[in-house]
């Protein structure tokens, strides 16, 4: 919904923009495909070149890293890169820290052992007992990466049934590989009827 609301607003004050993922970026700001918004996603398909590009490209592999390097080498696209901005939403926690009053309630894990995860549950439940639209979450829980993006990694949590082995099992895989998982949980939003605040 942000990134509709976005393309809409930008089309109400002239300005065009578009949507592209990682894998749409051939060359410097050039594009093999793109999407547009208009009462529903239209993907266009066609090369397409920007000289303004807000950069949410994540990079944590060389290749990653190589394809960003290529993407903004020319010095005739400007690239916004805000790092506050970056740290802020790029990081669950922090969005959350910055815009308690808007953002889904979460708590970090601190490391991801049964203890620290049943440690989190007792601290975001108090959170939920206060919280302005509490109707709004169910008794469910989701664990997932706080840095993490695309819907990968995120594990729903029945407490009375979870498999905490899993998530210890996954966390030391990622450390022999260099890889560190942060872990945060947060309520299960009811989005059966779509997402409405304060109206379950």
């Amino acid at each position: 919904d942000s990134y509709s609301y976005f393309l809409l607003r930008c089309k109400k004050i002239g300005i065009k923009a578009a949507f592209a993922t990682s894998k749409d970026f051939i060359g410097q700001g050039i594009f093999q495909s793109f999407w547009t918004y208009d009462k529903g996603w239209v993907r266009n398909y066609g090369k397409a070149h920007s000289k303004v590009i807000f950069n949410k490209f994540a990079t944590s592999t060389v290749e990653q890293k190589n394809k960003l390097k290529l993407f903004t080498s020319s010095k005739s696209v400007y690239t916004f890169i805000n790092k506050k901005m970056t740290n802020i939403f790029a990081n669950k926690l922090n969005t959350y820290k910055h815009f308690k009053e808007f953002a889904i309630p979460t708590v970090e894990i601190i490391n991801p052992s049964k203890q620290k995860i049943i440690l989190a549950k007792t601290n975001l439940d108090k959170l939920l007992k206060k919280h302005k639209y509490m109707v709004d979450f169910n008794d469910s829980y989701i664990i997932k990466n706080k840095t993490g993006a695309g819907g990968f990694g995120i594990y729903k949590v029945d407490f009375d049934k979870f498999d905490f082995k899993k998530i210890v099992n996954l966390y030391k895989l990622k450390k022999k590989r260099g890889k560190k998982l942060f872990y945060i949980l947060q309520p299960f939003v009811n989005c059966s009827k779509g997402f409405s605040i304060g109206k379950y």
